[in-house]
This record gives C-alpha cells, structure tokens and sequence, in this order.
C-alpha cells in the first residue's frame, strides 16, 4: 500500500512539474515577447523622429519648388490654365506623400516587417492547441 502511493504520488507530482514547466516556458515566451514588441515599439518612434528630421527637410525642397513657382508665374500662360496645373501638382504631391506617410508609419505594417505578427499567431496557436 505504501508502495503504491509512493507510485502515485510521483506520478501526479511529474505531471504537476510537467504542467509547471509548460506554463513557465509559455510565460517565458510572452515576456520575451512583450519585451521584443517593446523594441519594435522604440525603432518606431525613432523611426517617427527621423521622419520629422525629414520633413524639415521637405520644407527646404518646398522653398527651393516655391522659387520654381515664382518663375512659373513669370510664364505668359493664362491664370485658369496655371491655376490647374498648379491644382493638379499640388493633388499629386498630397497623394503621393500622404500615401507614403501612411504606408510606413502605420504599426500593422511596422509589426509585419519585424516579424511581430507571425510570432504572436505562432503564440496564440501553440496556446489554443494546449486548451
């Protein structure tokens, strides 16, 4: 009878350790993983910040158009046809800026080239396959 309890009572106290030892390593993952989102979280911001130091930049390129303008205005055009090119410049610059802006700014895009959302879903499989 001893014995036999002795038996049991190791079997039940391995699985315990083993059921501990699986929520340990899973807590493990999700620190890491918390902590690697952290880093993706900090190199967009830099990222951000680099792209205000760029947008100073922009604003020179922007004086150095406006001079072009200034000139633009010297063509003996008529003012309707100046007018819809400088509309339809101005429409293509909007888009294609604000496009690009949106595109790499965006943090869905930021999680995919780091690799973010393909370890959060191999993370939220592995736990739905333990449940």
């Amino acid at each position: 009878m001893k014995r036999l309890l002795s038996l049991l009572l190791d079997n039940v106290l391995e699985r315990v350790l083993v059921l501990a030892g699986r929520n340990l390593l899973d807590s493990a993952r999700i620190e890491a993983f918390k902590a690697y989102l952290h880093g993706v979280a900090m190199v967009r911001r830099l990222f951000l910040n680099v792209l205000c130091v760029l947008a100073g930049l922009l604003l020179l390129i922007f004086g150095v158009i406006l001079i072009h303008v200034g000139v633009w205005f010297l063509l003996p055009w008529t003012a309707e046809v100046k007018a819809l090119v400088f509309t339809g410049l101005g429409l293509l610059y909007m888009l294609g800026g604000g496009g690009m802006l949106r595109h790499f700014c965006s943090e869905r895009k930021w999680l995919e080239v780091s690799g973010a959302a393909t370890r959060l879903q191999a993370i939220q499989d592995r736990l739905r396959s333990r449940l």
